[in-house]
Formats: structure tokens, sequence, C-alpha cells
């Protein structure tokens, strides 16, 4: 590789000539490696993007630099400064600097196909010292103060810190030992529910999924390239959610969700659920087609003692938990939690809030003062678990489904139960429905999870309604 630069000194006129010739790289997957920060509708960003392995979209690391000033004004010194960081770093052979003046300011890139100099660029505090050197280097005052203040209001990143990158296997390691995937045995409804729901169907379903997975119905389900960049986090696997995957996703790319599939349990506004309903066959085909990843974890992630569904709620209640309840898999799916005084009609404004739905589904009676719930989230239509919750003193009973509305013989029957339960109870009784209670835990906890661990990007997809 050789620097050419043009007669005028100027940013746009730097670039960048390879000796040899390399195809044209293809669209790649882009991850955030630190705040992104606004100055003067200016951006300095920084981007890491994974090399890939042959055949698949390569991904290689990127600092994008955009100066505060226009370039007539910054000469050619931020340029004259990334040159000569080329050459201190040694990446003379492995690495290429581009501009793209085609956009409203000079993009700068600089590119790595090695994965160890990757690696090695970034534990070596790139983002930070790099561009301390920049602005060292750089004779603009002006240049020099926005340095400054991205210096200010940048925070590291999991990536600037030697986090490891994306990769499947690692990934789904540390979500087997956090959950402890091998000591959960085999989930205690989805064992059931999912070759039912397929069997329905008339379909097979072990072909595709992962044989441990088959096995214990939680963990990685269907695997696909190693290299993730992007983590995308649902209560369900949906047709909506796996077609935003499938449209927003790379080759690697990796679905995390509560249910291995999806749930319709009903609407207490509109008609009733058709129960578990498999992943249709075309979108089995797109998601193995394009490398994508799923993981579910169902009871796992209920009874999790530090992240769990229940305990996701409680903490978003401003709650303090003092106890568990409904015994489910390895542990406990409920919780008791001590929440700031409040009246059932500010209690259901929050819930409304929280969970971004329309409307609850209400039963049982209106306590006038209520600081003590019992909190299940997902089916906590079993009215055992709703007596055990009161006898502990709980004055309103927070879950996902309050009545079951499974248009089959089944949710008829627990329906019928627990309005005969409501008529006597003195708990005020809130579903907030059954994938908005087990999204929620997505939103505080998981896709922090990830994003401390790893160095790749989270996305939450939520359902378009709720209530279905």
């Amino acid at each position: 590789m050789y620097v050419k630069r043009g007669n005028n000194p100027s940013l746009d006129s730097f670039q960048v000539q390879r000796a040899t010739a390399r195809p044209p790289l293809p669209q790649a997957l882009v991850i955030t490696a630190i705040t992104l920060v606004e100055k003067r509708d200016a951006l300095l960003e920084a981007y890491l993007l994974i090399p890939g392995r042959a055949g698949l979209a390569p991904r290689v690391p990127h600092v994008r630099l955009r100066p505060a000033l226009p370039p007539e004004e910054t000469e050619g010194s931020l340029a004259t400064s990334v040159e000569t960081l080329l050459e201190e770093l040694h990446l003379s052979d492995a690495a290429a600097l581009r501009v793209q003046p085609d956009e409203p300011m000079p993009r700068y890139e600089l590119s790595a196909a090695d994965p160890t100099e990757v690696r090695q660029l970034w534990r070596r505090g790139f983002l930070a010292d790099e561009l301390r050197f920049i602005r060292a280097s750089t004779q603009s005052p002006e240049l020099r103060r926005f340095l400054d203040e991205v210096f200010s209001l940048t925070r590291a990143s999991p990536l600037a810190q030697g986090a490891p990158l994306g990769e499947l296997k690692a990934i789904s390691a540390a979500l087997d030992e956090f959950f402890d995937i091998a000591g959960s045995g085999t989930d205690p409804a989805f064992s059931r529910f999912l070759p039912a729901a397929y069997e329905a169907d008339g379909r097979e379903w072990r072909s595709w999924t992962d044989p441990a997975f088959s096995e214990r119905f939680n963990g990685l389900m269907l695997r696909g390239d190693n290299q993730v960049s992007r983590v995308f986090l649902a209560a369900f696997p949906s047709d909506g959610v796996l077609e935003a995957v499938i449209a927003r996703g790379t080759a690697g790319d990796l679905l995390f969700v509560h249910h291995p599939i999806d749930l319709e349990s009903g609407d207490p506004h509109g008609r009733w659920g058709r129960f578990f309903r498999p992943i249709p066959e075309n979108l089995v085909r797109e998601l193995k087609d394009r490398r994508l990843s799923i993981y579910s974890c169902h009871a796992p992630l209920d009874y999790h003692v530090e992240v769990s569904t229940s305990r996701a709620i409680s903490s978003a209640l401003g709650g303090h938990v003092t106890g568990e309840f409904f015994p489910y898999g390895q542990g406990h799916a409920g919780v008791i939690a001590r929440i700031p005084v409040t009246s059932p009609e500010n209690l259901e404004a929050t819930l409304r809030r929280i969970f971004d739905v329309p409307y609850l589904d209400v039963a049982g009676s209106r306590p006038p003062r209520i600081e003590k719930v019992a909190i299940v989230a997902g089916a906590g239509d079993r009215i055992e678990h709703m007596a055990e919750a009161e006898a502990a003193g709980a004055q309103a009973y927070i879950t996902g489904e309050i009545h079951s509305r499974i248009d089959t013989e089944y949710g008829h029957s627990k329906f019928e139960a627990v309005e005969r339960f409501a008529e006597t109870s003195a708990m005020a009784l809130l579903g907030v429905s059954h994938a908005a209670s087990e999204f929620l835990v997505m939103k505080r906890d998981m896709r922090a999870w990830f994003s401390n661990r790893f160095a790749v990007e989270t996305v939450l997809l939520p359902e378009q309604q709720w209530w279905r």
C-alpha cells in the first residue's frame, strides 16, 4: 500500500491506493464502539466491523472521523496525522485509508483485514490514544477544542476496554453458564408444547434445531455463522419479529428470545388466541439460508435470582423483593415485592405506561392501598398460586395473563376457574399481556447483559400489538 496526496492538501484530496487489487467489500454491519457525540451538526463516530470467514460478508474495523470544521478550515492536518498513525501502528500491509468525499463532511475509514490486528488495535486503547495523537498533531485550535469535548463526553465501551468480539460460541457458552442451562433440566413447558405445536402442523423440527436444544428445550436452538455482530432481543419468535431479523440481520446475527415458539393468548377486548404457533417453514428456511441464529431461554430466565422476567417488573415498579412463590423449574417464577404505596388507579396507570399497553385485563377487588404485590410474568392464571400470593399478604397480583383466553377446552376451563377465584379474592388482579410482561426483562436487563460482555450491537424487537 502507498499513500498518494493530491496537489490540494485539503482533506477531500487525501486518498490511499493499494499496490494489489482487492475485491469490493459487500455492505458490512456496524457496531457502535463509543457514544456518538453531536457538536455543531458534526459527529465523531467509531465503529468496529469484524472480519468474517471466506465467502461471507467481511467485517473490518472502521474509525470514522467527521471533524467539526469544514475541510477548507482544517487543511491537511488531520489527514497527515492519520497517515502517520498508519505508520505508527505498522499496518501498512494490512490496512487502507479511504475518503468518502460525497458525504456532507469527509469520512475517513481505517480498515484492517486481519482479526489479530483488530484485537490489538482495540486492546491498545486505539480510540482514546490515537485520537489524542491527532489532537496533539493538529494545528487547528477549533479541532483541538472539538476533540477535547469529545474526550469529556464519551464513555469507555466494552470494545475499548478489550471486551471479546462477538462470537456465537463464546456468547452461547456465556449464556449457558449464566443461566445454568446444563443444570436446568428439561423445560417444564416447551418440552410438551413445542413438539405438540409442530406435530399438530404436520412438521418435523429436530432436523434444524441444535441437538442439545432438542433435549433441554433451552439454549441455542438454531445455529448460524459464528461471527455475531448484532443481537436482536424479543419475547417470542413471532412472524413479525422473525421477518424483522431476516430483513435487518446479516450472517451470524443472533436472536435471543424467551419462548422458542410464538404464542397467541388472546385479547381481553378482542378475539381469543390460537395458543402456541410453530415457526412457519418458509421463515425457518430463510433463517437458515441467511445463516442466522436463535437462542431461547425460557424457564431459566423466569426463575434466575439476578435477572428474571418477574424481577424486572419489580424493579420497574421501584419494588424490593421480599420473597418468592410459584415454584417453577429449578426455582420460583414469582416474587413478592414491596413497592411505594399507591392506589389501584395509579398502579394501573403505571403498568400501562411501563408495558406500553392501551389497557389491562382487570379482575378481583380494588383495595384502597397497595404496597405489597405478587408478580409473575407470563401465564399467572393459576388459582393455586393466586391463593398462595394472597396468603402471603399481597394486595395486588400482577402477571401477563390474569385470564387465559386461549380458544381451547383447556383455555376455557382456566378462564372459568379464575372468574370463580376473582369473585372472593381481596386482591386486585392485573394482567399486562403475556408477551409484554416477558419483554420488559429484555429492555431492562438482557440488552445490557450482552452489551457489557461482548462487542455487539443490540436491537430490541417489541411486538406491534401486545394483546393478540
